[in-house]
């Protein structure tokens, strides 16, 4: 195969794995919608019996308390991370994109300690630009 038909084929799949993926999500979107609503009756019920968990021949609902967690101040909630030294209070994930500006900055410095970085290729195809 050519470098042409290769990158026809590359346009197909992906066009038909978009179209795939389109029409999985909005049969999911549907079998969502009701899936919660569902779920807000056995919650309704649960609140109602005032109970944690029921057990039925189906499986067993167990009611709990989520939450999430919405940070208003970043200066602020950095600043209490730092003096109260309570890291864990992040992901442990470094911001790949920041990460390469601010060695890119620091050259002869090298990587920091602890850190390894794994370069790859990768290759992709856009659609023609129409003329």
């Amino acid at each position: 195969m050519n470098i042409n038909e290769l990158t026809r084929d590359y346009m197909r799949l992906r066009q038909e794995r978009e179209r795939l993926s389109a029409d999985f999500k909005s049969k999911d979107d549907v079998l969502k919608e009701t899936q919660e609503a569902v779920s807000a009756k056995i919650l309704e019920i649960c609140n109602d019996q005032n109970v944690n968990s029921i057990r039925t021949e189906h499986g067993t609902i167990i009611r709990s308390i989520k939450s999430q967690v919405h940070v208003l101040d970043w200066e602020s909630f950095y600043e209490y991370i730092l003096k109260h030294k309570a890291l864990q209070l992040l992901h442990q994930r470094v911001h790949t994109t920041n990460f390469n500006q601010f060695i890119s900055e620091r050259l002869d410095e090298g990587l920091p300690p602890g850190v390894n970085v794994v370069r790859e290729y990768d290759v992709s195809v856009r659609k023609p630009s129409s003329n």
